[in-house]
């Protein structure tokens, strides 16, 4: 059995920055997740089941800590093999073409929606323990959402987070914000760092303080190199 299995997009990523005219290539979507799982925890056993493959533009400003994309995200489709895993974590529900699969996904599922389509096909939430969604990809009503999730909702933003347990309930997390960080890839090291977390203390108000303090450091790590 694995302890994390990762279904959904894969994508080759082109990032310039605004500020200084660079350029460099990257492995998104799942990339960024496997990348930070293995910066938190090199000890994990992971399966990565990447069912659509595609390619992001990515503009980034590392002055205002903002970033804008353009994708397409499935160019080449296929059907996964489904892993038997801790925790299933599927990429981007609302722009996967193929969802045929969501059913069959072991352990804990989780799911992330990103800035494109407005995601409509409610029913496959109930499916779902774990919705993550930011600030910046929200377009519709969030208790669509965590009323049909079976766990919660972890909606996140620049300054923090919040989180929509499907009772209504709310746990609210604040972080420092840091000015020049690069931000590329940062909701998805979130969503790599709460799994870490929740998979060893089964506890969403721990994990999602201790989700913030990783990130933090990963992203100011990484400006500094």
């Amino acid at each position: 059995m694995f302890d994390i299995s990762l279904y959904g997009h894969i994508t080759f990523d082109r990032v310039f920055n605004i500020e200084n005219g660079t350029s460099y290539y990257g492995v998104g979507s799942i990339g960024n997740v496997w990348k930070t799982l293995m910066e938190v925890n090199p000890k994990l056993s992971l399966s990565l089941i990447p069912t659509e493959f595609g390619e992001s533009l990515i503009l980034k400003s590392e002055n205002t800590s903002e970033r804008a994309s353009i994708s397409n995200l499935s160019k080449t489709i296929i059907q996964p093999e489904i892993k038997d895993s801790k925790w299933s974590h599927i990429l981007y529900i609302n722009e996967l073409q193929n969802v045929s699969f969501i059913k069959d996904v072991k352990g804990i599922v989780s799911a992330d929606i990103c800035n494109g389509k407005i995601f409509k096909d409610m029913s496959l939430l109930k499916h779902i323990d774990f919705l993550f969604i930011s600030d910046e990809d929200l377009n519709v009503d969030i208790k669509e959402f965590y009323t049909r999730v079976k766990i919660a909702v972890i909606y996140h933003k620049k300054n923090g987070s919040i989180v929509y347990l499907k009772s209504g309930k709310e746990i609210h997390t604040e972080v420092q914000l840091i000015p020049n960080l690069n931000v590329i890839g940062a909701g998805d090291g979130l969503v790599a760092c709460f799994i870490d977390t929740y998979l060893q203390n089964n506890n969403i108000y721990k994990s999602i303080k201790a989700a913030h303090n990783k990130l933090t450091n990963i992203l100011i790590k990484k400006n500094e190199n």
